[in-house]
């Protein structure tokens, strides 16, 4: 349920195309939202470089200071921010960077509450690699944790963990996960204590599993979860974290069937143990093959709210159990 009404964000120019936004919170109740801002060139055919703006809000929803240029810089395209903030309202924004030979670098920008930045961008994976997909963490005191997948020598993706103080400076290297098979999309969630869990998914011939790798709030590895297995295809996990280091990690299920595709959307729980809960199916949606592209299908948290395409039914929206559904 809403508790107010809906409100701009940003005010950036008309010939710019806004994108990839991301949020996150505060137990203060403040808020952060991160955007990429795309420059429309060409007559309005094509991008040019993008940029990464964030905007800061108190607890009643109303703007603390201007819109924040984050990342910025000249021929450069800054891309796929993700953030987190800590208990003191101070956040950290990670974002992809292409160079202008091609590859790609991993970098992080901490930020008070006032908006001001921590000195300068901490080089997080910087490097002749392809280095991309971040996601961050932070816990109540400030310090955080980025992980990104490494693809080294462009051709073995695997994923990868800083750990950082509050200051910004390093406290460790972690590989989460390098193994001959592919490892990507890594989402990391933190308790307010530091301990974390990083979940990614592993190519398994032509299908995908989900894993979760657990580290205690001294970056030491608590074990590996294999969270599903099977002859689906489980994508592009999203995982979550509550106070007492409870989790949920959410994930897409692929399959495909007389020419059309279908991904459902379920979740599980891990205890901060590392017991899992049986999955919960929160949804589905189908499309013909020849229409599903490279968008965020299959992405938790992205579906479409539309009909169904292709002559497919819209999907039911319900929960295990519900009554009714909405769309």
């Amino acid at each position: 349920m809403s508790i107010g009404p809906q409100f701009m964000v940003d005010s950036g120019p008309n010939g710019t195309y806004k994108d990839a936004v991301v949020t996150a919170s505060s137990s203060n109740g403040s808020s952060v939202v991160v955007w990429v801002e795309n420059a429309i060139i060409n007559n309005g055919q094509d991008f040019g470089s993008s940029d990464i703006w964030a905007q800061y809000f108190n607890a009643a929803g109303n703007k603390v200071g201007p819109e924040i240029s984050v990342a910025y810089q000249p021929n450069i395209s800054e891309y796929a921010p993700a953030v987190a903030m800590d208990a003191k309202g101070d956040f950290v924004v990670s974002w992809t960077s292409q160079e202008p030979d091609g590859h790609t670098d991993i970098l992080a920008q901490k930020f008070n509450a006032a908006g001001v930045p921590f000195g300068t961008p901490v080089q997080v994976a910087i490097g002749t690699f392809m280095q991309y997909e971040s996601s961050v963490a932070m816990d109540a005191n400030g310090n955080f944790v980025v992980a990104y997948v490494r693809d080294t020598n462009n051709n073995n993706p695997d994923v990868f963990a800083k750990a950082y103080y509050a200051n910004g400076q390093l406290k460790t290297v972690i590989t989460v996960a390098a193994t001959p098979c592919a490892e990507t999309n890594p989402s990391i969630a933190m308790d307010p204590a530091g301990a974390f869990d990083v979940a990614y998914q592993v190519q398994n011939g032509t299908t995908n599993d989900v894993f979760v790798a657990r580290y205690s709030a001294a970056d030491s590895l608590l074990g590996v979860l294999e969270v599903t297995t099977g002859s689906a295809s489980d994508d592009v996990p999203s995982i979550a974290m509550d106070t007492v280091g409870d989790a949920v990690v959410a994930y897409g299920q692929s399959a495909s069937f007389n020419g059309y595709n279908s991904v459902a959307i379920f979740a599980m729980r891990i205890s901060a143990r590392g017991v899992v809960s049986a999955p919960i199916h929160i949804g589905d949606w189908a499309s013909q093959v020849l229409d599903i592209g490279p968008g965020p299908s299959g992405i938790p948290g992205l579906l479409p709210a539309a009909s169904g395409t292709g002559g497919v039914p819209a999907p039911d929206w319900r929960l295990p159990g519900a009554a009714g559904s909405s769309s």
